[in-house]
């Protein structure tokens, strides 16, 4: 499989048939890091998954029931995932990328990146009836300033559509609430106002927690602008993201595109009457 963007692997998969969501399955768990960077503390989980099926739910509907094949209990899958996270919690080290592996890999018996896994179990899903499957992991706490840290992972899959067999991978960062001087007119030039950002790293292939740093870096540049416009400070912060950032290469699976940011940034107080204002930004690549 290739490494692509999430939004990618989402248009590749076409207009959804017949779907299962789970959504904000909630628990604890141990081994990712904190939102003060330490690892092994307890904190809550959240796990949303989507299953797209490649045909539609004919013979659970004739039958009236999840056994015939061509759906998935949706109780099933989510006592599976909790089992999945139980079990991680025995763990010495487990980061983020890591559970949400371990999860994968008890659902569809391969790796995200498609590759065998060789599981203990027979997987819960048969690969050969889904079109596409993400899930997403959430540290909701992993955050000072933000609402929390996720992961995301998305599959095509073959041999439905085996030419564009391909998976991605996204960190991101919710809604940092940071104070920062922002604005064009003049009363807004004399005091710093919250703006709200989300920061995402699409095409991240890497297993190590990086988060934390990644928020310091976030924070402390949009707390020393001044900019006038939003689109600027984007720009600002995804340079400042190129050049502090900077995982172990060794550990690094990056693929031929490199990275994608996502920058969407939002100022609560600047319209009355809009519940806010929003930029986004994609930048280009970082190698």
């Amino acid at each position: 499989m290739s490494l692509r963007s999430l939004w990618t692997v989402r248009q590749a998969a076409g207009e959804p048939l017949a779907v299962v969501r789970v959504r904000d399955l909630h628990t604890a768990v141990i081994g990712p890091r904190d939102a003060w960077g330490r690892k092994h503390a307890t904190q809550p989980v959240v796990i949303s998954a989507e299953l797209h099926f490649s045909r539609p739910f004919e013979a659970a509907v004739v039958g009236d029931n999840v056994t015939a094949g061509d759906t998935v209990h949706y109780g099933t899958l989510s006592k599976l995932i909790l089992a999945c996270v139980e079990r991680s919690n025995e763990h010495e080290t487990v980061d983020l990328r890591v559970l949400l592996e371990m999860i994968w890999i008890v659902l569809t018996g391969r790796n995200v990146n498609g590759e065998d896994a060789a599981p203990e179990a027979k997987p819960l899903l048969d690969l050969a009836r889904l079109r596409y499957m993400s899930l997403t992991v959430t540290l909701p706490k992993a955050s000072l300033l933000g609402e929390g840290v996720s992961l995301t992972a998305a599959n095509v899959f073959p041999p439905h559509l085996a030419s564009l067999s391909m998976y991605g991978l996204s960190l991101k960062l919710h809604k940092l609430r940071v104070p920062t001087l922002i604005g064009v007119n003049p009363n807004e030039r004399t005091a710093k106002q919250f703006v709200v950002t989300d920061v995402e790293i699409d095409r991240f292939d890497y297993y190590p927690d990086l988060f934390c740093e990644l928020e310091r870096i976030v924070v402390k540049a949009m707390e020393k602008s001044a900019f006038d416009t939003l689109e600027a400070l984007g720009d600002y912060l995804a340079k400042a993201i190129r050049r502090e950032f900077k995982p172990n290469p060794k550990e690094l699976v990056s693929g031929e595109e490199g990275w994608q940011m996502i920058l969407r940034m939002a100022k609560p107080t600047a319209v009355p009457f809009a519940e806010n204002p929003i930029v986004e930004m994609r930048v280009a690549a970082i190698p």
